[in-house]
């Protein structure tokens, strides 16, 4: 049943929210902003969530504008909870995020006073509680684990119940439930305390009628939420929408987690207005030869992008952190002078409402920089003068075949769009020096076969030539300065599960492991791909570029661990130059993550 269908057929009948399951309480949210089923909703959910804050924050106050941004969370990403009888998992989750973030904000504020008033020291934290630390580990568990926790630990749902809601045999939510009870009890036992045989009454409490009022209200008026609670849910909202596509280094993997819906949006808005023609056949004029920039790679480190010479010397920021700018969605104009870059969109309304993000133009090395916005965007590549930037924006669907794609010139100097016609399930990743061609990735039709091919597209949109097909799948590709080589991330197929492995892993609730990038060369005229050798076989690759001169590549990668790793594991990530068959390689920059989710090092530009 659709959500607008379900949300139909609960107001003819007028059902009862307080009978409906999650899933329909959410859909009828989703379809008709159903203020009665969002309201059963901060009611059912209400004790867990401000458990979570009050213990997390320390602070009555803090914990309940922590409490009521999470419901403004929910409201603005209701449509993107998947599945949605595990909305009470996902509420855990983002009541963790959220009290985190509120209790950090708090104490940055006192950390200034104190320094204000007089240096001191900054007081140890106190020692280790037994709910809080449950809250952590509970937010730590995978998201399978973390529902069946949720539903039956906290909820009070028999086996039965939350297999039927979770749609899954009896039998898998109780090796779920045995899994994650054995994982909290291990991560317990390492701090000294005992996993209690019910967590019910160390994690829920009880929630004033006004407050759960006031969160209700949050969903049908934003517009009147006090100020912290909108700062803090923003804040929330925009650290999601990056950590949506952190597993996605590379622009177009932004596209492969569209169709396998990773990332949910509806319909985008359209361009600004342009005259409804293709763009014109003749490319732009290109850089007179030998004209390079300042022969200075760019990289997206800890939340900035700076600038530093090939050998890893003499680095400097070169972007503000406070721009937002995305891990690895930054293009640098030829000349070097400026970048542009995808960033985190502001407010509630705009980070629920979009997949992507938006497009802006920010001069290099300017302390003060302001953004010039060009309007939604995923992607972008520079034309050979720095004149112009094809640009691309897509939405999710069910399947691969549903994600749908908007591709523009935009004129700097007129900030103007035109059109671009890419073959139907093309997403643009390049754009080739001399004008004439675009690099695209073709869509495959169905959810097991999300990327068809990469291919080397004429300006006018129509195919030139395919460099690789599914059976090695290329995600993202950047042409070399002479357009004659590609070089890529190739996706190779994992082997086929047998029916007892894939039976073992949806029992404990794991994903299937993601494959891995490989880097490849291809020569474009043979339409062959070479790897690039030596290459670390634990490397999760995060980005990549071609030198000014196309005689050295540049790729950033993450060290990978082994699945039963504890995620709270340091892990390092590596800037590598080298030649483009992996020759001659040269680390020259090495940063440490506190954990194996945390992206330190992103996308990587070369001009």
């Amino acid at each position: 049943m659709t959500a607008k269908l379900s949300a139909l057929v609960h107001r003819i009948a007028g059902a009862d929210p307080g009978d409906a399951a999650d899933a329909d309480l959410l859909a009828r949210f989703v379809a008709g902003r159903d203020a009665a089923a969002f309201a059963e909703l901060v009611r059912r959910h209400g004790p867990a969530v401000l458990g979570v804050c009050r213990r997390v924050t320390g602070d009555h106050h803090l914990a309940e504008d922590a409490f009521q941004a999470v419901f403004v969370v929910l409201a603005a990403k209701a449509d993107c909870v998947r599945p949605a009888a595990a909305l009470g998992g996902w509420l855990y989750g983002v009541a963790h995020r959220t009290a985190l973030r509120a209790r950090t904000m708090r104490d940055r504020h006192r950390r200034r006073e104190r320094a204000a008033a007089r240096p001191e020291a900054v007081p140890a934290d106190p020692p280790d509680d037994l709910a809080a630390v449950l809250d952590a580990e509970i937010a730590r568990l995978p998201d399978a684990q973390r529902a069946a926790v949720v539903l039956c630990e906290l909820g009070g749902r028999s086996r039965a119940e939350a297999a039927a809601e979770l749609g899954v045999k009896e039998g898998t939510l109780s090796s779920r439930l045995a899994a994650a009870r054995k994982a909290l009890a291990a991560r317990l036992r390492s701090r000294g305390l005992s996993l209690p045989a019910a967590l019910a009454p160390a994690v829920l409490a009880a929630v004033p009628p006004d407050l759960s009022a006031r969160a209700a209200a949050a969903a049908t008026t934003p517009h009147l939420l006090p100020a912290a609670v909108s700062a803090l849910s923003q804040g929330v909202l925009r650290v999601m929408f990056l950590q949506k596509l952190k597993y996605v280094p590379l622009a177009l993997a932004a596209s492969a987690a569209l169709a396998a819906g990773l990332l949910a949006s509806p319909t985008p808005q359209p361009p600004p207005a342009a005259p409804p023609a293709r763009v014109a056949a003749d490319p732009p004029k290109a850089a007179p030869k030998g004209v390079t920039g300042p022969n200075r790679i760019l990289l997206w480190q800890n939340g900035q992008v700076v600038s530093m010479d090939p050998t890893g010397a003499n680095p400097k920021p070169a972007l503000p952190t406070s721009l937002g700018t995305h891990p690895s969605m930054f293009v640098v104009s030829p000349d070097g002078k400026r970048v542009a870059a995808v960033m985190a969109p502001d407010g509630v309304k705009k980070a629920g409402a979009a997949g992507v993000g938006k497009l802006h133009l920010v001069d290099l090395g300017t302390a003060d920089a302001k953004p010039e916005e060009v309007g939604d965007a995923a992607i972008a590549a520079w034309s050979a003068d720095g004149t112009q930037l094809v640009v691309c924006s897509f939405t999710d669907g069910p399947s691969p075949k549903d994600v749908k794609s908007t591709t523009t010139v935009y004129t700097v100097a007129t900030k103007t769009h035109i059109p671009v016609k890419l073959p139907d399930n093309h997403i643009l990743t390049d754009w080739s020096r001399d004008g004439r061609h675009f690099l695209t990735a073709e869509l495959g039709t169905e959810k097991d076969a999300t990327l068809a091919g990469l291919w080397v597209t004429n300006r006018d949109g129509s195919p030139h030539k395919k460099l690789a097909g599914p059976d090695a799948a290329v995600f993202m590709g950047r042409f070399s300065p002479d357009a004659r080589r590609v070089l890529g991330g190739v996706l190779k197929a994992l082997p086929d599960e047998t029916p007892k492995e894939q039976a073992e892993r949806q029992k404990l609730g794991a994903a299937r492991p993601r494959p891995q990038p490989v880097l490849t060369v291809f020569d474009v005229a043979a339409a062959k791909g070479m790897p690039v050798r030596d290459v670390p076989l634990n490397a999760e690759l995060l980005g990549f570029c071609w030198s000014p001169d196309g005689r050295r590549i540049a790729y950033t990668w993450r060290e990978t661990h082994p699945a039963d790793t504890d995620p709270d594991t340091e892990t390092q990530s590596h800037l590598t130059v080298c030649d483009p068959d992996g020759g001659n390689q040269r680390t020259i920059l090495t940063d440490k993550g506190r954990s194996t989710r945390e992206i330190v090092l992103g996308g990587v530009d070369w001009r």
